[in-house]
């Protein structure tokens, strides 16, 4: 196999897995409905924030890279199609295949002209029963081929970190591939064993044990996230208790372990809130309940509330900046983020807020970010935030939700660490 596609693969994921199959030898053809990017793509000017991508377009574009607005012909091409179209969150907190089902029509017009055995990977996030039921329905009906049979099928996503997409495809904990035969499985694999950096462990199942193991595995990440910050406000209620303290003892103990067990603000970005959401619906879908998935989501909520009287009980001039709007540091989305959270609640209050991001920011100045108000909440960890340390803010109240200040450092009047004692717990001006 040498000729790859990626369907939807313009985008800020797509790009990455796909530069980097070209990176390691494949012949990639990606299409894309946005005309810009499919260009940007094919001059080798394609401009995101994510690592290495934009080398890799410059290095391959015209040579092992082609983009297109074609999205059968691209699939003629290939012999195997990854489809990663977006598939944004319905009100009812489930995803829209609508997409996805678009794409299809296009492919399955490919794979009614082929003759060689092509597979079909679902890499978008969908909701359990989707791959199999409506995809594969329509991908049979556009192509009149049949699934398991005439091409392959299967359900393939990729947990990757944003600020970090070609690395962890490159160097996967596991590969997940929900297959609908075992044809389609083994090609899928032969792919990844091409592109992976090192070794990691194998996981196939059926398309639906797929679907579920996706949404499942990112609800049980913020599951761990949300007791640690749960441990973390109630330490706070205490004087005298530290939450590092506490969250590192119960990190030791390897049945927990210490990833994803800091105090911190609530969770962001596109994948971890809607994929517990949508596993909240998935169960309603199919009669069941996932009370602990729906708790863990409402307490998310809970916790930017906590924070706002924090911060409203703290303040004395009702002046506030937010330090941070992205959801972490090293990316410029801001898709449901700490930072920007706050900063609602806080101007529903009637506080006046102004914030400061290094990647979102126009004409980013923090200096003038800071003076601007007399409390500064750390939201995002961005390294060029510890500028702080070296700044006269003998003025400034900093709350810390991070913990990410040497507060020996900061030269500032009060500094609450978030999850230590319950009251003001470093002062050095007038000292």
């Amino acid at each position: 196999m040498k000729n790859i596609c990626y369907v939807g693969g313009c985008g800020r994921l797509g790009m990455a897995l796909a530069t980097w199959s070209a990176h390691k030898g494949f012949k990639v053809h990606v299409s894309d409905v946005n005309e810009a990017a499919v260009e940007s793509v094919n001059s080798g000017q394609f401009e995101t924030i994510e690592p290495r991508v934009e080398e890799f377009v410059k290095s391959y574009a015209g040579k092992r890279l082609f983009a297109t607005t074609d999205t059968e012909a691209a699939v003629a091409a290939s012999q195997m199609s990854f489809i990663i179209v977006p598939t944004p969150s319905l009100e009812d907190g489930s995803f829209t295949v609508e997409y996805i089902l678009e794409a299809c029509g296009p492919i399955g017009a490919a794979l009614a002209k082929k003759e060689e055995y092509h597979v079909v990977v679902i890499a978008s996030t969908v909701m359990p029963g989707h791959t199999g039921g409506v995809i594969r329905e329509t991908l049979e009906a556009a192509s009149g081929r049949k699934a398991g049979e005439d091409f392959g099928l299967i359900y393939s996503p990729e947990f990757i970190r944003q600020g970090n997409i070609v690395y962890d495809f490159a160097n996967p904990d596991q590969i997940l591939i929900g297959q609908l035969d075992e044809r389609s499985g083994a090609v899928a694999r032969q792919y990844y064993e091409s592109i992976l950096e090192r070794e990691t462990e194998w996981r196939t199942m059926s398309l639906v044990s797929a679907e579920i193991a996706k949404i499942g595995l990112n609800a049980s990440v913020v599951t761990k996230l949300a007791i640690a910050n749960q441990l973390a406000w109630i330490c706070q209620s205490y004087p005298g208790a530290s939450s590092k303290d506490v969250l590192e003892s119960i990190g030791a103990d390897n049945r927990i372990g210490k990833k994803y067990l800091s105090a911190g603000p609530i969770w962001g970005g596109p994948c971890f809130p809607r994929d517990t959401r949508a596993l909240v619906r998935a169960a309603e879908i199919a009669g069941a309940t996932a009370p602990v998935a729906a708790a863990v989501d409402s307490f998310r909520d809970e916790q930017t509330e906590n924070l706002a009287r924090l911060v409203m009980d703290t303040i004395d001039d009702n002046t506030v900046t937010i330090l941070g709007l992205t959801y972490k540091p090293g990316v410029d989305i801001v898709e449901e983020s700490a930072g920007g959270a706050l900063k609602m609640a806080l101007d529903t209050r009637g506080c006046q807020t102004t914030a400061c991001d290094p990647a979102v920011t126009v004409n980013y100045d923090l200096s003038a970010a800071v003076a601007a108000s007399g409390t500064c909440v750390l939201m995002t960890p961005w390294p060029e935030f510890k500028e702080l340390e070296k700044m006269d803010l003998s003025d400034k109240t900093v709350i810390d939700v991070w913990g990410f200040f040497d507060p020996e450092k900061l030269d500032c009047r009060r500094y609450l660490r978030v999850g230590e004692a319950g009251e003001i717990v470093h002062a050095l001006a007038g000292e």
